[in-house]
């Protein structure tokens, strides 16, 4: 699969001030295999339509068990 996603801007851009986000809930974005639940080749099958949209990154959130929505299983203050 040939995707179109090439750094196509200046890389001296402060991106992480600038850009556009696109946030994505795995489970219910994109079916790839009609199970109902969103996957991964899900994500990859529809990444065209994310940069369309002028999406600059996307932020995939957890997939599996995580504490109040952080990236990791075990998370203490």
């Amino acid at each position: 699969m040939k995707s179109s996603f090439y750094p196509t801007t200046n890389i001296r851009r402060k991106w992480w001030k600038e850009c556009i986000a696109y946030q994505i809930y795995p489970r219910s974005f994109q079916d790839s295999n009609g199970d109902g639940i969103g996957d991964i080749r899900g994500i990859i099958q529809r990444l065209d339509y994310i940069k369309n949209l002028g999406a600059d990154i996307i932020w995939i959130c957890p997939i599996f068990k995580s504490a109040n929505g952080v990236n990791v299983l075990f998370f203490c203050i």
